[in-house]
């Protein structure tokens, strides 16, 4: 239901823009083509119900690039990240200070819909891949359950809109609303590392994503100030199955991912 009732806003927004699509609104967007680079910080927890539970910091840098013309937006976005997470099972035990990366790039189309000279409304739809590692191979648990390293990778398509509005004093708010439409997972687990096990494969083709953020953005003399609150949320339903050269069969079971964050930037 929730994600039928954001593509119904998003081809309404499309089709009920043209009686203000042509209004001059240069305040909005003062630049044809942006180049943006940050840094982020968040907290993510990653569970796999009743069955683990990891959380902590990520540290990373962003960059971005957009370009306008004609109320067209072409936009490419990349992020980096990595951090320390613990580990938590009820029946394997706790392992702390595990080393985690992630990274993601993203390609975005839009078309901006002005409805004053301050306010413009810009759907926009786009591809996205993101890939995080989990390094916990050659470490044991509390209980002497042996790690693993994985590599979870995600294909999707980001759906939603930005409400862009400037004011007098030079601030400039955008608030950023998204549906991500879950196309393709792969998840590599690297049991091989641990005596009597094999590599194993599984696939991913269920779940969807959300987004939210509040960007603030402060025109400088040279280049623009950025403070940006954001949320990132993803629920992967349980894999496809696979079977081992050992004859036994590995679920990647359902999972969800929740992360706050924070990311300061400029723009050039």
């Amino acid at each position: 239901m929730k994600r039928i009732a954001f593509i119904t806003i998003f081809w309404i927004l499309l089709l009920t823009g043209n009686g203000f699509a042509d209004l001059e609104a240069p305040q909005v967007f003062g630049k044809d083509l942006g180049v943006e680079i940050g840094l982020e910080t968040s907290y993510i927890t990653y569970k796999e119900p009743g069955v683990m539970k990891e959380k902590g910091f990520m540290y990373g840098i962003t960059c971005a690039m957009g370009y306008r013309n004609y109320n067209y937006m072409l936009g490419i976005e990349a992020r980096a990240s990595l951090g320390s997470v613990d580990y938590s099972s009820g029946s394997s035990g706790t392992l702390n200070n595990i080393d985690d990366n992630m990274w993601e790039v993203r390609g975005l189309a839009g078309y901006d819909f002005y409805v004053s000279e301050t306010l413009a409304i810009t759907p926009y739809v786009g591809i996205g891949f993101r890939h995080l590692n989990d390094n916990m191979g050659g470490r044991s648990s509390t209980t002497g359950a042996r790690g693993y390293d994985r590599n979870i990778s995600y294909l999707y398509s980001p759906i939603g809109v930005d409400v862009t509005t400037t004011f007098e004093n030079g601030w400039n708010v955008k608030l950023r609303l998204e549906y991500d439409k879950f196309w393709d997972g792969n998840v590599e687990s690297h049991l091989g590392s641990i005596p009597g096990y094999y590599d194993i494969e599984n696939d991913q083709d269920k779940g969807y994503g959300y987004r939210g953020s509040v960007m603030f953005k402060k025109k400088g003399e040279t280049m623009d100030f950025i403070i940006e609150p954001f949320f990132r949320y993803w629920n992967i339903k349980d894999s496809k199955y696979t079977t081992d050269p050992g004859g036994t069969t590995w679920l990647e079971p359902k999972n969800n991912s929740k992360e706050f964050g924070i990311s300061f930037a400029v723009e050039y």
